[in-house]
């Protein structure tokens, strides 16, 4: 009974899009996105939402009805994760390790960058024949917990961070000092304009660096522009309801240019929000 189904997807559709749209409201109204209950509750309810599985007709209604919010969702959303970052960078750096021996844990998401993590490093060894020795993070931003992670998974590598925020590369090193990761390295530079990237085995874009699929475009060509052929891209990416949390990369973009091929594309569906494309340097 195919009208019934349509039916049915309508009506889902239009309950996700009005609870969505009444969170982005909510959100909007608010003096500013610093930590606290208020805006920690809004945003996790908007989190809630859009990573439960829906059929692809529910999602594409859903992302059509929110076309023109959607880009403003995302800069919010990023906005949010931002400040959510420096607040607890500059609170580990407060803490008294004696009394809270393992401060990194206590980051609210920690577990959800550990698993992400995780899967990137898998994705990783899973195409390569070596561990990699030397690896970049374009956007670690002052709470670089992803560098951290791939520390703790790489031993023996080196994590350069880049961000073009000179603030949080000054958080980011000093929380590096502070928590014992002395193999890695901070540059103040722009994605765009950032270095050769030569010696680098793989390199990492943040999902952040870039708001839109064309700035995202131009930004990967160019990074892979400056990459060693064979070595590895790894790019976070979104799909389904996930899109309106963090900007989609579409593989086809990227292979386009003629300088990368699609060697793994992950897309979870539990509490780990990003998906992940691996691409190789040709």
């Amino acid at each position: 009974m195919p009208g019934l189904k349509d039916n049915s997807h309508a009506e889902d559709a239009a309950a996700i899009t009005t609870a969505i749209s009444t969170i982005y409201h909510n959100i909007s109204l608010l003096r500013d996105l610093n930590p606290r209950d208020e805006v920690n509750t809004l945003f996790s309810e908007l989190v809630s939402i859009c990573i439960r599985p829906y059929h692809p007709t529910v999602v594409s209604n859903v992302l059509s009805s929110l076309k023109t919010k959607a880009a403003h969702i995302r800069e919010l959303c990023s906005s949010a994760e931002g400040a959510l970052e420096r607040h607890w960078a500059k609170r580990m750096l407060r803490f008294d390790e004696k009394l809270e021996p393992e401060p990194l844990r206590s980051f609210p998401y920690y577990s959800n960058y550990v698993d992400l993590c995780n899967l990137e490093c898998n994705a990783i060894i899973a195409v390569t024949s070596h561990t990699p020795k030397q690896i970049a993070f374009i956007g670690s931003g002052p709470l670089p917990l992803t560098s951290f992670c791939v520390a703790d998974r790489f031993l023996h590598a080196r994590i350069h961070n880049v961000d073009r925020d000179a603030d949080a590369i000054a958080l980011s090193k000093e929380l590096a000092k502070r928590h014992g990761y002395p193999n890695m390295t901070f540059a103040h530079e722009d994605a765009a304009d950032c270095a050769s990237l030569w010696e680098f085995d793989v390199v990492s874009v943040a999902a952040l660096v870039g708001m839109s699929a064309d700035e995202k475009a131009v930004i990967l060509s160019g990074v892979a522009r400056r990459m060693r052929k064979g070595a590895l891209l790894c790019v976070r990416s979104a799909h389904s309801l996930r899109a309106l949390l963090y900007p989609v990369v579409a593989p086809e973009t990227l292979l386009e240019t003629g300088m990368l091929e699609l060697v793994v594309e992950i897309h979870p569906w539990n509490h780990v929000v990003n998906s992940i494309l691996l691409l190789r340097v040709l």
